[in-house]
């Protein structure tokens, strides 16, 4: 039995929980165990941990980029019993690295990556390629800027692609079964289990999402734009802004907030679901899209390689142009056209494949692979 440990930051807890990133694992732990992997979860330096051939670091460092302390002797006693090293880089987007920590690890593992790696040995302005094209397109500047450290180009082949957070419990709607997952998480896992179902769906099976000729809103957007960094605001502002260009010609929800229960009956009922890009590339209601039924309408996402790869142009989400000039078009077409529900079920059946058992034994298998074991 190969031992795999996870490393992971216990004050942290709550964001492993909104980034899913430790869900696959809870998820599949007992057919990892059956195929020869036993994990164990720790938030600190022990036996266990220290016995382990490899280890997954998630979140562990006070200051990922500036690594110190105790951190850096739990990692230098783990090397010293031979021990596999991998980071998981679990920020948000292909460009927000910390790659400060890249000297003291085997992989660096991310949740997407840009497919032009060259990318990563420059900086980008906003750390983000968008932010970028919207400074150089739009003149778009932020008030504070950040920095990275970039990487060699000899290290380039320390970056391997892990999972993102669509394997995340993005299904559960229980309040209460949420908080205690959140509960767990900041407690170091004492239960090694995640609520990722709710009890009507676990009875029940996957709720059907509404038919697309009984969905009253076209289009449907609400999200969050008072961001820090204006090139970030930027492209969730000109969304809103081409929204009100189309008031009147189309039944829509967008600006505003609402609760959560409001929010996704909302989404339930809509055929265009509009995801700009964030603080990511990748965003929770991407999913929520996915679940609900509706055609994700997004930022083109050639330039992301992810795993699972759920953005398929056409075939599981409708594209625009970064510079948001098609995108009119784009929702247009999504509202009126026959082929939208093919195309929402088409995105549904494969999200739903990747949380199947057979999605586990892939998740199994390609986890193995990035470990080395």
């Amino acid at each position: 039995m190969t031992r795999l440990g996870i490393l992971y930051g216990r004050a942290r807890g709550a964001h492993l929980y909104a980034s899913g990133t430790l869900t696959p694992l809870l998820r599949w732990r007992r057919p990892l165990r059956d195929g020869g992997m036993e994990l164990v979860f720790a938030t600190g330096p022990g036996p266990a941990i220290l016995g382990c051939e490899a280890v997954i670091v998630i979140d562990f460092f006070d200051n990922p980029l500036a690594p110190e302390g105790r951190s850096l002797e739990t990692l230098a006693e783990l090397r010293k019993r031979g021990a596999r090293l991998l980071y998981f880089d679990n920020s948000d987007s292909c460009g927000t690295t910390q790659f400060e920590v890249l000297e003291y690890f085997d992989r660096y593992l991310k949740k997407q990556l840009y497919r032009d790696r060259s990318l990563y040995t420059r900086d980008v302005y906003g750390l983000r390629s968008y932010c970028e094209f919207y400074h150089e397109r739009f003149g778009t500047a932020d008030t504070v800027q950040e920095h990275r450290q970039s990487i060699a180009p000899q290290s380039l082949g320390k970056l391997c692609l892990a999972w993102n957070s669509g394997l995340g419990p993005h299904a559960l709607r229980n309040r209460f079964f949420r908080k205690a997952n959140m509960v767990n998480f900041s407690l170091g896992l004492p239960v090694r289990f995640q609520f990722t179902r709710d009890v009507r769906e676990r009875l029940a099976g996957p709720r059907a999402p509404l038919a697309w000729s009984r969905r009253s809103c076209d289009i449907h957007y609400r999200a969050y734009i008072n961001y820090v960094l204006e090139t970030i605001a930027f492209g969730r502002n000109r969304v809103n802004e081409v929204l009100d260009t189309l008031a009147g010609r189309f039944s829509m929800r967008y600006r505003g907030i609402v609760s959560r229960t409001a929010y996704l009956r909302e989404m339930e009922r809509s055929k265009a679901i509009l995801s700009p890009f964030g603080y990511g590339e990748i965003c929770r209601r991407d999913f929520e899209a996915f679940l609900c039924g509706g055609v994700l309408v997004k930022p083109d996402m050639g330039h992301v390689e992810t795993w699972p790869d759920y953005y398929e142009p056409g075939a599981t989400y409708a594209p625009y142009r970064w510079d948001f000039s098609d995108l009119p078009e784009v929702l247009e077409r999504v509202v009126g056209s026959t082929d939208s529900a093919a195309l929402a079920h088409a995105a549904r059946q494969r999200y739903m494949a990747t949380l199947s058992g057979e999605g586990g034994e892939r998740f199994c298998r390609r986890l193995k692979e990035l470990c080395g074991l």
